[in-house]
């Protein structure tokens, strides 16, 4: 907002200018200049006055009223003779033009009185109180005129900055995952077209991604009856065959099956947590004993070392069944790729709790960090279904912890492999 300020102040001002110099060219270039005019009408009518004193009155008398009437009009009088005049004094224009005044500008100007030698100029007194109110009262102005230009951009700048973060806020809330972000395209908050053509463009979006993640969710579901079917008859066949050759072809082919299956089966579980209407169940559980019994079904327990300092009591509200399956995928992972250790550390901080995960096995680059949660990827290509799972551990957790108003990090880990964290809040933001 203070960039888009400065830059229409500017703005502002230079277009101000360009306006006063198109101005000042178009009536002082082309046309009569009117107040050089009234200038010129003002000091002839002077004068005239003057010269008609002088012929009457004597020369010092004329002098002390010409005194008084340049005072009077906030100017003062000065009176040089033929011998010393001034080098800046015009005595060249009025021999060659056998004039009676010179106008130096719009504040200065010399006159001489008829039968009269000396030369009389007239000047702004800057002394003058009438010459400080002009001088203040032009300030003023142009004060008034800049408060007025930031004021307008001011406006200006809130105006369209309110509406402006309606729309990045929608659209930071679209890229992050909530396709159901929409912008109001309310008169108050309308950018032009803008608001209408995003909401389109994020309709259309939506729709294909909602189109995908059915068509997913359609063929994994699809693909359980074909691969039962190959498994039954597999099994079948594996029984019938007396041929080794043929009963360890068959044995791989039920592994191939088992493992399509177990992949069906985590699509499935994803695209279920993908789900807009996906209902939470959730429950205050007493974090100590539930842990316990967390690690007690998990296998290989002896790898893993429970850390934490609960307050007694400690309660947290979340679906266990999904945060459940999130801490089985991070345990699995860090027992699956840890060389003697790997630890499950509870730490309770101002709103959240957070179950840290790590081990002691060889890590991952960080350049892997900001990929690791996306569905389907695997950080080298050397893992197998007997190293690797289908990229989908991770992507699984990601969702149920957005499900939470939580968040999944990761980070390289004190015991040298790497670290993820889930942080879910204490309470639950029904």
């Amino acid at each position: 907002m203070s960039r888009f300020f400065i830059e229409s102040f500017i703005g502002l001002l230079l277009f101000f200018a360009a306006s006063v110099v198109a101005y000042e060219s178009l009536i002082f270039g082309h046309q009569d200049n009117y107040d050089q005019q009234v200038i010129n009408a003002e000091t002839q009518a002077t004068l005239k006055l003057f010269n008609h004193l002088a012929a009457h009155l004597p020369t010092s008398q004329v002098e002390l009223l010409l005194q008084d009437y340049c005072k009077q009009r906030g100017t003062q009088l000065s009176r040089f003779s033929a011998l010393d005049y001034p080098d800046f004094a015009p005595i060249t224009y009025f021999e060659l033009q056998q004039a009676k005044y010179y106008i130096a500008d719009l504040d200065n100007f010399w006159f001489v009185l008829d039968h009269s030698e000396a030369f009389y100029y007239v000047s702004f007194d800057e002394q003058a109180l009438l010459y400080q109110q002009l001088h203040d009262a032009e300030d003023l102005l142009w004060l008034f005129w800049l408060m007025g230009f930031a004021a307008y951009c001011l406006l200006l700048a809130w105006f369209l900055n309110r509406r402006y973060r309606a729309l990045a806020k929608a659209s930071a809330a679209f890229g992050n995952g909530d396709f159901s972000a929409r912008v109001s395209e309310s008169s108050h908050l309308r950018l032009g077209s803008l608001n209408r053509s995003f909401n389109a463009m994020a309709d259309k979006i939506s729709a294909l991604i909602n189109n995908n993640k059915q068509l997913t969710h359609a063929l994994a579901h699809d693909l359980r009856t074909p691969i039962f079917r190959i498994q039954w008859q597999a099994d079948i066949l594996s029984v019938q065959t007396q041929s080794e050759i043929t009963k360890q072809t068959l044995n791989s082919i039920i592994e191939d099956t088992e493992e399509l299956s177990q992949m069906v089966d985590e699509m499935l579980y994803y695209s279920k947590l993908e789900r807009e209407d996906l209902t939470l169940t959730y429950q205050s559980i007493l974090l100590e004993p539930w842990l316990g019994s967390l690690l007690a079904n998990l296998q290989a327990t002896d790898a893993v070392t429970l850390k934490y300092h609960l307050p007694d009591n400690l309660k947290a509200e979340f679906d266990p069944r999904l945060i459940k399956r999130a801490l089985n995928n991070l345990l699995s992972n860090a027992i699956k790729y840890c060389q003697h250790q790997a630890v499950l550390e509870v730490k309770i901080m101002a709103q959240n709790v957070d179950f840290w995960v790590y081990d002691d096995g060889p890590g991952i680059d960080a350049e892997h960090f900001t990929h690791l949660f996306k569905p389907f990827y695997r950080v080298d290509s050397d893992r197998n279904k007997t190293t690797g799972g289908y990229g989908l551990g991770l992507a699984i957790v990601k969702q149920i912890a957005c499900r939470h108003q939580g968040s999944v990090g990761v980070q390289q880990g004190p015991l040298g492999g790497v670290s993820f964290c889930l942080s879910i809040p204490l309470k639950a933001a029904h």
